[in-house]
């Protein structure tokens, strides 16, 4: 077996107990904006000791430029007890300071993968590399999707989250260092 899919098989487990001891809702870091249809268990693996977002730098002559963000993939269940498609994806969104106003400047590939009752779907994490502007600031809106069964297609429900924590890492020179909300697009070297 993959060890992969034993460690998704057996967090599928765990996070079946804890959803039905809290009734289904799991609190987390990142921020819930929307869902909308038919749409089942999910968790983001989003927290201050786990951050959901990498944020890696590379070193240029007077800063660390962002060069890759990185994100996790989420854990999903289908809406019933049926087998069921998932997927996920997420848009980086840009803007020129904290307050915004913010824009959508990239959007990631989809991710798409069979969830069942008993374990979660085996979705990968997503990254998207490009030329990132020095003096703005970056965050991640995710999607996570439930298509209909019976389809490959056709979208039953979904849920949108904006990720709070950011491990900034790559050359910087403290690479374990912890943003909240969203990360530079680039880094004084001192």
């Amino acid at each position: 077996m993959h060890p992969r899919t034993t460690h998704r098989g057996l967090t599928a487990m765990a996070l079946a107990a804890l959803l039905a001891l809290v009734g289904g809702n799991l609190a987390s870091a990142d921020i819930e904006l929307g869902d909308h249809g038919h749409f089942g268990p999910h968790m983001l693996d989003d927290a201050s000791f786990s951050p959901g977002v990498s944020c890696v730098y590379a070193a240029h002559p007077n800063a660390y430029r962002l060069a890759r963000v990185r994100v996790k993939a989420p854990y999903v269940h289908p809406v019933g007890a049926d087998p069921q498609k998932v997927g996920w994806d997420f848009r980086l969104q840009q803007a020129p300071s904290p307050s915004g106003p913010w824009k959508t400047v990239a959007t990631s590939s989809r991710v798409t993968a069979i969830a069942t009752a008993s374990s979660t779907a085996d979705l990968k994490s997503l990254s998207i590399a490009r030329s990132f502007a020095g003096s703005a600031r970056y965050r991640v809106i995710m999607g996570i999707y439930w298509y209909k069964h019976g389809t490959h297609r056709t979208i039953n429900g979904w849920s949108r989250h904006r990720l709070e924590y950011y491990k900034l890492g790559g050359s910087l020179p403290k690479p374990q260092d912890i943003a909240t909300d969203e990360c530079a697009g680039s880094i004084l070297r001192l």
